[in-house]
């Protein structure tokens, strides 16, 4: 059940004035009412019979008519024990249910003098999705389910009906394994582009329907401005795609943002590489305040065929995209969990190298990481629980600001540790001491380095440009 198919808004957005619909909206599938608050183990029980089911909506303060089972009395809950009943609620699903289920709850508080409602109460109304990750098992070892024409939940033993539960889960799942290994298309076969695919994942578990719902012009206002600029854009079978085409070659891989409906953002990043046995190459590198002495360790270690990754555009580059994605929150108005993973692929034999001192040191002591898989997955894993979770602007939590520069801040943080950590790079070689008032320092370093590439770009533009001109 989708949470507006009620109401026809979202939860969040509900008061008590919404609450007359009740009248003509009768217990069964969709529909509890509870006249006073439970403990958690009968909330469990309506909650998890939900979960399993169709999902639907559970209101407490409301008083079901014998006849027809529709709302008639609204009796409310008192406000001084509304901090109580939320807590036994979340005790419910934490506690009293295994896995917890997803549920969004909004407190409407009267007066609504047309219902009987009076200023010192409120009825809570609790929605619940179907669940994707069934079955839904009470404490007591019970599966409970809806019945159409029953307003209390029903002890489920059905074979078949419990087969369906595991299915639900289970293509779940493997539907998300299929889009987090699906490889980016490569450019050369023989000679595969070392590239980063981020995936962020709006509604892992599909709890609110969430779709994309960009239209192509709003798509291209989002994504062509600030510092982050797409110069291509045009819709796909599975959402919208931006890509950095201008001074590249269209027709090979490139940087893109594929907005998908779902919503799942997948951003395809190429690194930049340098053979170490190219000299012309390797020698702007020179732009870089380490780069020399990292070569010069590499060819030490007899490491002069192999691919040189260079991370230090990396973050710079992530935080730009963080910051487009607080932008993409705020337009799609994301209420649910953000979570992440990376795929690493086309790096196998090939080097890290990241330009701050404290990661020539971390070569010198421990030796050159050289990355040994095609493919790695970061974190590692393909189900739902090994994603990472990212912190939503949308949904900022009570008494956070929604300040977009910290947001694109912790969550680049949060992202460059894991490709670090993936690479082998240790997180003190980044030159980050684990103390969370170093963060603004070792930001600013990071970004010094990233500045310094652009430099070398400049320098390579201007030298490819003088060739063309012979």
């Amino acid at each position: 059940m989708n949470q507006d198919s009620l109401f026809r808004k979202r939860i969040t957005e509900l008061t008590a004035a919404d609450l007359p619909i009740l009248n003509t909206t009768a217990e069964g599938w969709f529909c509890e009412y509870k006249r006073q608050m439970l403990k958690p183990a009968a909330i469990a029980k309506s909650i998890s019979s939900f979960a399993n089911t169709y999902g639907g909506w559970l209101f407490y303060g409301v008083d079901a008519s014998k006849e027809d089972r529709c709302a008639q009395e609204f009796c409310g809950i008192a406000l001084e024990e509304i901090s109580q009943a939320e807590t036994w609620i979340r005790q419910a699903v934490s506690g009293a249910m295994s896995p917890a289920a997803y549920f969004e709850h909004k407190v409407l508080v009267g007066p609504l003098p047309e219902l009987g409602l009076k200023e010192d109460r409120a009825v809570i109304a609790v929605y619940i999705p179907q669940g994707t990750n069934a079955p839904y098992v009470h404490s007591s070892g019970r599966i409970y389910r809806r019945v159409a024409d029953e307003s209390d939940p029903r002890e489920e033993c059905d074979r078949h009906f419990l087969d369906l539960l595991w299915n639900r889960s289970r293509n779940l799942r493997e539907e998300l394994k299929n889009l987090i290994t699906e490889e980016p298309p490569r450019q050369n076969i023989d000679a595969p582009i070392p590239v980063i695919k981020l995936m962020i994942f709006h509604d892992v578990w599909k709890t609110r329907d969430s779709q994309c719902s960009f239209v192509d012009e709003v798509f291209y206002k989002t994504m062509s401005g600030g510092d982050l600029v797409f110069d291509t854009f045009y819709p796909t079978n599975a959402g919208y795609l931006a890509r950095q085409a201008r001074f590249n070659n269209p027709l090979g891989l490139v940087f893109g943002w594929h907005h998908r409906r779902g919503c799942v953002d997948e951003i395809t990043i190429p690194f930049n590489t340098y053979r170490l046995d190219d000299e012309v190459r390797i020698r702007d590198l020179g732009g870089y305040k380490h780069a020399q002495s990292y070569v010069t360790l590499c060819h030490k270690a007899g490491a002069r065929e192999t691919i040189l990754v260079d991370l230090s555009i990396v973050y710079s580059l992530l935080l730009s995209i963080c910051l487009r994605l607080n932008d993409i929150l705020l337009k799609e108005n994301v209420g649910t969990d953000i979570n992440f993973k990376l795929q690493i692929s086309g790096m196998s034999g090939c080097v890290p190298f990241l330009d701050v001192p404290d990661f020539v040191r971390a070569v010198e002591v421990y030796g050159i990481p050289v990355i040994q898989e095609h493919v790695m997955y970061a974190p590692p894993g393909f189900t739902p629980e090994t994603l990472e979770p990212l912190l939503n602007i949308a949904n900022p939590g009570p008494g956070i600001e929604q300040d977009r520069q910290y947001f694109a801040i912790m969550n680049c943080v949060t992202v460059f540790f894991t490709l670090c950590r993936a690479l082998g790079v240790d997180l003190k070689a980044t030159g980050f001491d684990g103390k969370e008032e170093s963060v603004s320092r070792w930001h600013e370093r990071l970004i010094e380095a990233a500045n310094r590439f652009y430099g070398i770009s400049a320098v390579i533009r201007d030298r490819e440009g003088k060739r063309s001109e012979e």
